[in-house]
């Protein structure tokens, strides 16, 4: 294929895509506003104007003999913004093959096209509680509407969207469910196949309603319709059986089960109730009821029938026994007689009577050897600034008891991005949820992405574990939009919700599928307790093996989504609020005074470069952050010491993993930055992670690097479950014995803004709480040998740190002459290891499943190069010197891959093969 042709007939696209854009937008201006009560047939006067200007656009195309190629680069523009399709990758590889000829150093200018967004459109995309559901889904997803090639005006078609999907179909076509909304026939299937494999979401519901799964609804198959009848009596069932076959393992109804035994109605398999095994002759010996009588017969000299097995009582009589006829075989067991009964004690009488509760006890189940989890997740908790040192009862019951993962790294530095990619193991760049709100991240961007199907708790469902959660799942998780859809994967919930997630004491909190509760005056750490010990009590009580997660919101900044009227520039972000009994700790304790901390002379680059320094106020001010944040961790603490003593309580300690971290880290007066994240420096990046559980290690430390991308393999690991083929993390090597594929860096990437958290003053020093351009690619290597951190932003500015010589990351190695460029740097020049590390990290930006693992071998098909200590070798100079360099095209809030630069994929792979650079 002609590259430059291809670079040439790309430019032309976007040009006229552009055009394009441009007349559409005038056309929405020009198009009147429709008046209250309009009727669009079910669509918003947003969306029913801009279907409105693209018709007219249409016709207009038409006449100029433009309606194929507006199809064309519609079809660009949608692949672009879904992050990249084929089409999209190999569109980018193109203008990277051109850049090849063009790009062989490295652009340190600011760029002039980078996107621009005032202080006031950031803070119109905060949570307005007040919105209507109906308003809510519009603003979550505004790009996302697809228009397939337009008719012109006298074929058009009536159409809606759905719901889900945001595609539009004829209104003949959509399922209207019980709340009004759309769905396609497509994603009303999806929903009830998801309903059907996760019993929290039965029966499938739009809002809150259930949805009519029955042969009125025309859209649903009849083989669903008979798979759904199937799974309603088994979801209405309080003591299940199912089958003993483990190629089976069906749901046997009621109906089918008589006399203790379970006849599979698909395999004919007879499974025993007591011990849930294939069935068999006598007393089952693993039913604690059977086992008392077996002990009651040693004492009296009872014995067997020898034709069903089942151990006869002597009443009266010699020890002969003769078999009659089988009608006799139902009191062979027991046989009633109260005369014998009353020499017994009491809990003996019980099992001899023939209406104790043992003859109706649900079936026991076995947890077959699975491990229970609890995962505690603290929310913007860090590891540098020595917070742990502060939690006591974290020391004693996790950390001394267990294993400390000391190189664990979130690889997007935000909440919601970190969340998303812990819980389905796969880069933020994957998932395509990049940020805290529509119309890049938060709960809706989660669901939109088909997540709410495929992650964590649904494939830990699958393995047989009950699960179970309370707090902050995802932001943007508001009283809006919790029921549609409900995170799926959940036995229990206790979710929180926005406007009241990071409310101190006005939390709202949602349990299972009720409605939302605000808890006006209450402290959100002493309700998320009261949770905790709550569903796990539930977990504990159950007969599954389970997975509880507890996610308080401390040391978050407290937020407050519902400033007053007539104070409308009160911070949004301020200190955190301990609870009253922990506000009086730690007096005099300070930020910890690193020597990055306020510094004399700037450090980074882009706006991190142009802070001023803090003045005497502002880190006071500091201080009293630093120290509410610790003290609002005490919470946490209590937490858990809750926690182990209810699993000791319950004899299950011991056999059951704790897990703790947090989302991302944190700073707080480090580079001269305002209290906040979303950088990507070690305080941000860095996190706790500490593990204890059978087979641990006590005590022990684990120099590995780990990522947030490994959890949602190990914890699948550590309960038995298979792992997918698809994640871009791998298992984290929590038992001695464990045999794990390790690797030295973390994919390191954000989008978006930083703000400031608090009252000092902002970036400026003037209250401008957000910076824009915060959108960067990075790498970070942690070795015995090297431990280095590069990264390059969206104007193209770079930095190069040297942590063992300079872990306050404020000296930049990176070369901006031919002087620096040769400084020498793990035994040869800055220039070479920079070059290695480029072409690293132009394979992890956009990187999939084991390409992030072992990103080398991309680069190095034949082997022989695992490692930067690998790459570093002297005849691999020319190769790498030649590699392509990453660069960004321009600034975005979000992941479009058209505004990302060179991409490595599959296409490209060849290009970076050694044989064909000589």
């Amino acid at each position: 294929m002609d590259e430059p042709n291809d670079h040439a007939i790309a430019l032309s696209m976007a040009q006229a895509v552009e055009a394009d854009a441009e007349l559409i937008a005038t056309l929405i201006h020009a198009i009147p506003e429709a008046g209250d009560g309009a009727d669009h047939s079910g669509l918003d006067d947003e969306t029913y104007r801009t279907l409105q200007a693209f018709n007219v656009a249409a016709q207009q195309g038409e006449s100029t003999g433009a309606e194929a190629e507006l199809s064309h680069e519609e079809t660009h523009e949608a692949s672009s913004v879904a992050g990249g399709d084929g089409t999209g990758v190999e569109s980018a590889t193109g203008d990277d093959s051109q850049s090849d000829a063009d790009n062989q150093s490295y652009d340190t200018a600011p760029r002039d096209d980078v996107s621009q967004r005032d202080e006031g459109e950031i803070q119109g995309e905060e949570i307005q509680p007040e919105e209507t559901q109906e308003e809510g889904d519009a603003d979550d997803q505004p790009e996302t509407t697809q228009v397939a090639s337009p008719a012109p005006s006298e074929l058009y078609v009536e159409t809606k969207e759905c719901l889900y999907c945001s595609d539009e179909f004829p209104i003949d076509m959509i399922f209207e469910a019980p709340c009004s909304h759309a769905m396609c026939q497509p994603c009303l299937i999806r929903s009830i196949r998801t309903a059907i494999k996760d019993e929290s979401l039965f029966p499938p519901k739009c809002c809150g309603q259930a949805i009519p799964v029955d042969t009125t609804n025309t859209f649903i198959p009849e083989e669903l319709l008979t798979e759904c009848d199937n799974k309603r009596e088994e979801y209405e069932t309080t003591n299940r059986t199912y089958c003993s076959d483990k190629a089976c393992s069906e749901f046997i109804p009621l109906r089918s089960i008589e006399a203790g035994i379970a006849r599979c109605t698909r395999c004919e398999t007879r499974t025993c109730l007591n011990c849930l095994s294939e069935a068999h002759e006598g007393t089952c010996t693993d039913d604690p009821e059977s086992q008392r009588v077996i002990r009651l017969a040693e004492e009296h000299g009872w014995r067997r029938c020898e034709q069903c097995k089942n151990m006869v009582e002597l009443t009266h009589g010699c020890f002969h026994i003769s078999w009659i006829q089988p009608v006799l075989l139902a009191s062979c067991l027991l046989a009633e007689s109260t005369n014998a009964s009353f020499n017994y004690e009491p809990e003996d009488q019980a099992v001899l009577s023939p209406n104790n509760d043992a003859a109706q006890s649900k079936p026991k189940t076995n947890n077959g050897g699975k491990k229970n989890i609890v995962f505690i997740l603290t929310d913007d908790q860090d590891a540098v600034l020595n917070s742990v040192s502060y939690m006591p009862k974290l020391k004693e019951h996790i950390i001394d008891k267990g294993t400390s993962f000391v190189n664990h790294f979130t690889t997007t530095a935000i909440c919601c991005p970190s969340r998303v990619a812990l819980w389905t193991g796969k880069q933020p760049h994957n998932t395509n949820v990049t940020d805290v709100n529509p119309p890049y991240g938060g709960f809706p961007k989660f669901v939109s992405q088909g997540l709410n199907e495929n992650y964590l708790p649904v494939w830990l469902k699958e393995a047989g574990y009950n699960t179970y959660y309370t707090g902050k799942l995802f932001n943007a998780h508001t009283i809006n939009n919790y029921n549609s859809p409900y995170p799926a994967g959940w036995t229990g919930t206790n979710f929180l919700l926005d406007p009241g997630t990071y409310d101190y004491l006005n939390p709202i909190y949602q349990h299972n599928q009720e409605p939302p509760v605000q808890h006006k005056g209450v402290h959100t750490s002493d309700l998320i307790s009261k949770y905790a010990h709550e569903l796990l009590k539930e977990a504990i009580d159950a007969e599954n093996p389970f997975f509880v997660a507890i996610a308080p919101v401390a040391p978050h900044s407290n937020v407050n989504l519902r400033r007053q009227p007539g104070n409308p520039s009160a911070p949004l972000m301020t200190i955190p609020i301990p609870l009253e009994r922990h506000s009086h700790l730690f007096e005099g304790v300070k930020v910890p005074r690193t020597e990055n901390f306020n510094p004399d002379s700037p450090s980074g680059v882009s706006w991190i470069h142009k802070l001023a320094q803090l003045n005497d106020s502002s880190v006071s001010y500091l201080d009293d952050f630093y120290r509410a944040r610790l003290q609002a961790l005490q919470g946490v603490d209590e937490i858990v010491e809750q926690v182990t003593k209810q699993l000791e309580d319950a004899g299950i300690l011991d056999e059951t993993y704790i897990i703790y971290s947090s989302d991302n880290g944190y700073h707080l007066g480090q580079h001269r930055l305002p209290p906040g994240k979303e950088c990507g420096f070690d305080e941000d990046i860095r996190v706790p992670l500490f593990i204890r559980g059978p087979g641990v290690s006590s005590g022990s430390i684990e120099n590995a690097v780990t990522t947030h991308i490994d959890l949602a393999p190990t914890i699948l690991r550590l309960a038995g479950a298979d792992l997918r083929s698809d994640f871009d993390g791998t298992p984290i090597p929590v038992l001695p014995t464990q045999e794990n594929k390790r690797h030295e860096h973390v994919a390191v990437e954000y989008w978006g803004g930083a703000i400031a958290e608090g009252e000092i003053g902002g970036f400026d020093g003037k209250g401008q709480i957000f910076a824009q351009n915060n959108t960067y690619k990075g790498v970070r290597i942690v070795h015995e040998d090297y431990n280095l951190y590069y990264s390059a932003w969206c104007n193209n500015e770079h930095e190069l740190y040297d942590l063992k010589t300079d872990p306050g990351q404020l000296k930049s190695l990176f070369p901006h002459d031919d002087t620096t460029a040769d400084s020498t740097l793990l035994g040869t020049t800055a220039r070479q290891v920079l070059n290695r590390l480029d072409a690293l990290m132009l394979v992890l930006k956009s990187c999939k499943g084991n390409t992030c693992i072992e990103p080398w071998k991309i680069l190095h098909p034949e082997g022989g190069v695992t490692s930067l200590k690998d790459a570093l070798q002297a005849k691999f100079n020319a190769f790498y010197k030649e590699q392509v360099k990453v660069r960004f095209d321009r600034c975005e809030y979000g992941y479009l891959i058209d505004a990302e630069g060179p991409q490595v994929g599959y296409e490209y792979r060849e290009g970076l093969e050694w044989h064909h650079w000589t």
